[in-house]
C-alpha cells in the first residue's frame, strides 16, 4: 500500500514513517522551510514543497496513495497570525480531503487534538476542521 503521510518531519509523523516505511511504501511530504533530520536515516521518497497547491496537485497525480494521513499541524508558537493557523490547519486538511476525493484515495486520516477550543488558537482551529468535516458528512447524508 502507498501511504502519504504530510507533516512527516514533525515528530508524529516522522515516528509513523519509521513504523509504516517497513511494510508500506511510504511518501513523506513536508513544508519547503521543514527541516529533514528525523527523515536522514529513512529510506523513503520525500516531496518538499506541499504548501504550493500545483505540488500537491502534481504529488497526488504522479503518486496516486492509498491512504493520506496529515499530521501536518501550525501551533502558533512563533507569532504566526490567526489567519495563519486557519490556512495550516483547517484550509490545508481541507484540500487534502478533496484531493483524496478527486484522485479516489479511499481512506484519509487527520491528526486533531483533545484540547477544548478555549486553550489556544491551535486547539481552535484544529477542532474546527474536525466540526467542520463532520457536519460536511452530515450535510451529504453519511453517518460518523
Amino acid at each position: 500500500m502507498k501511504i502519504f503521510i504530510f507533516g512527516a518531519s514533525g515528530y508524529l509523523g516522522s515516528h509513523l514513517v519509521h513504523c509504516l516505511k517497513h511494510r508500506h511504501e511510504v511518501v513523506a511530504l513536508v513544508r519547503s522551510s521543514s527541516s529533514l533530520k528525523r527523515l536522514i536515516s529513512e529510506e523513503v521518497t520525500i516531496i518538499k514543497g506541499i504548501e504550493n497547491p500545483k505540488n500537491l496537485q502534481k504529488a497526488f497525480r504522479n503518486e496516486m496513495p492509498h491512504l493520506v494521513i496529515n499530521t501536518a499541524a501550525l501551533y502558533g508558537r512563533n507569532g504566526e497570525g490567526f489567519h495563519e493557523l486557519v490556512e495550516a490547519n483547517v484550509s490545508f486538511p481541507s484540500r487534502l480531503y478533496e484531493l483524496c476525493s478527486v484522485h479516489h484515495v479511499p481512506y484519509f486520516l487527520n491528526t486533531g487534538t483533545s484540547l477544548p477550543d478555549n486553550v489556544s488558537a491551535y486547539a481552535l482551529t484544529k477542532n474546527c476542521f474536525t466540526n467542520g468535516i463532520n457536519c460536511f458528512f452530515t450535510f451529504r447524508g453519511y453517518r460518523k
